[in-house]
């Protein structure tokens, strides 16, 4: 049912505005284990990893590893260099078949940048 009606309370007295939440942003390739918890506003970066249960109140790096409450980066998943060109190929961006032939070398992130000749 639908009404459309004058307001019947002419005197406003308070206002109740809707409160704008910031934008979450989940990178490409992020896992997050169960009954985590991610703030409003908190970006989280390409290839991360968000502990079981984590509460994470800050931007996550990308290829970071966290846990805990309030969720801690614990290592990152590989060296600068390596992230670097990880994220410089952008493969989550493939079309179809170049991400079937690349993703034989996933297991090994070193071939994986040899094959796409990105050092």
């Amino acid at each position: 049912m639908f009404l459309k009606h004058e307001d019947s309370v002419k005197a406003k007295f308070s206002r109740h505005g809707y409160n704008h939440m910031p934008r979450t942003v989940v990178g490409n390739d992020v896992w997050i284990g169960h009954g985590a918890k991610v703030r409003a506003g908190v970006r989280i970066g390409h290839g991360a990893v968000i502990g079981m249960g984590a509460v994470v109140t800050r931007d996550v790096g990308p290829y970071s590893v966290v846990a805990g409450n309030p969720a801690r980066e614990l290592r990152r998943r590989f060296d600068e260099g390596t992230i670097e060109l990880l994220l410089k190929s952008a493969w989550w961006d493939f079309d179809d078949h170049h991400l079937t032939e690349a993703a034989k070398n996933f297991p090994d992130p070193k071939a994986f940048i040899r094959a796409e000749k990105l050092a």
